[in-house]
């Protein structure tokens, strides 16, 4: 078997392709592979139409290295008219995808690597490939992967916004948490943004299944969910109502702070990760500071207590437990004074009905997905988006649990 042969049985050649040179260039550490094409085929169009060659384009595809060369494909293709159209395309070749700079076996490769990988720069580094490249394959994958999806019945969604790039850029991202996935990414966290990223992502029998969406406080998403889904109920993220019973706790702390300071005391100085976090959360010594803190005439420990009791909301069962549960805990907070605490307590009021429909649709968009972390992981890695495509494509490569090899 000769070098030519044995690379129209790797590339699994048959008529009218076949091999016509195999060149090594050590100069560049490259082996560059001819292949022609028969002249005398007959080509065929989608609807079974014939297609004369209108004429030759040269064109060059990466494939998998050989013995750690690049190997490189080299072809002429006919140029494909269409007699009804007068119109050109590309012949299809067998070792590649229509548009593709690539072999199949080597995009599924990169696939496979950036899957390991997630880090653009050092996988591209690996499979020598440009930076535009590695990021072309990602969208090709991407682009595939949503062609494949299904259109399956989902039940509740999750519509949440993230933060990309340096400035105050943000994307509405859809879930579903029932999956475990990411549906899609769309650009601004506007009202028109949501129904968009809505319409364009589920078909009119899937948003008439949606019963329940869960969101933050974000009245866009609210809108856009009464437009495109008026029948499911919204259910507000529990995540996001303590992260505002964690900020409201942190503005009592600074408040205080600044008093006891002018009064020489530095009680509070140093602390502030420990009202922050669940007490569950905390190693051992610092459970121990944290209790030391909390006297009868401290302010900040009042409000961590009622933060902490607000978290219990969510063990409850029934519906009518939880709403007791938080009337009392309503009354609680009024009694204490608290002035940040009192304006959460005022946006729990105000939105009581989306809090107590998590007991009949317990979902979340927050850590109990995963998606924050793993989406922050991908943010932390690329040192943030400069680009909303390429964050878009991210997400999705990751998290939208795709077919992504190209067959």
């Amino acid at each position: 078997m000769n070098e030519s042969e044995f690379f129209e049985r790797v590339l699994g050649l048959s008529e009218p392709w076949s091999v016509k040179e195999v060149k090594l260039d050590l100069a560049v550490t490259q082996v560059q592979i001819t292949v022609e094409c028969c002249s005398g085929e007959t080509w065929t169009g989608p609807d079974g139409s014939r297609r004369h060659i209108h004429g030759w384009e040269e064109r060059r595809w990466r494939h998998l290295d050989t013995m750690q060369l690049e190997t490189v494909i080299i072809a002429k293709v006919p140029r494909l008219l269409d007699p009804q159209t007068g119109s050109t395309e590309m012949a299809p070749v067998p070792w590649a995808q229509k548009g593709a700079r690539w072999t199949v076996l080597f995009e599924a490769w990169a696939v496979r690597l950036f899957e390991a990988v997630p880090n653009v720069s050092k996988a591209a580094d690996l499979l020598r490939l440009d930076w535009h490249s590695a990021w072309e394959i990602k969208r090709r994958a991407v682009d595939r992967g949503l062609a494949r999806r299904t259109a399956e019945p989902i039940v509740s969604l999750g519509l949440d916004e993230k933060s990309f790039g340096r400035g105050q850029d943000y994307a509405a991202v859809l879930t579903d948490p029932a999956r475990h996935r990411v549906l899609e990414v769309h650009a601004a966290r506007t009202q028109e943004s949501a129904e968009k990223l809505l319409k364009g992502t589920l078909t009119q029998e899937q948003r008439a299944g949606v019963a329940a969406v869960c969101i933050d406080m974000w009245a866009p998403f609210e809108a856009a969910i009464g437009t495109c889904l008026p029948h499911a109920r919204i259910v507000y993220d529990p995540f996001h109502v303590v992260s505002h019973a964690n900020e409201a706790v942190d503005q009592v702390r600074r408040s205080e702070q600044r008093q006891r300071l002018a009064q020489g005391d530095e009680t509070l100085t140093g602390s502030r990760s420990l009202w922050l976090h669940g007490f569950e959360h905390l190693n051992r010594r610092k459970r121990r500071e944290l209790l030391a803190l909390l006297t009868p005439e401290l302010k900040t420990g009042l409000a961590w207590a009622l933060k902490e009791q607000l978290r219990k909301l969510w063990r409850y069962k029934r519906p009518s437990a939880a709403r007791g549960f938080l009337d009392d805990w309503l009354q609680q907070v009024d009694a204490s004074g608290l002035q940040p605490l009192k304006k959460v307590a005022k946006m729990i009021t105000a939105h009581l009905t989306g809090i107590i429909a998590w007991f009949w649709y317990p979902i979340s968009n927050g850590p109990a997905e995963g998606f924050n972390s793993a989406i922050q992981a991908l943010k932390t890695l690329a040192r943030g988006y400069r680009n909303f495509s390429n964050f878009r494509i991210a997400i999705l490569f990751h998290h939208g649990k795709l077919d992504l090899i190209p067959h």
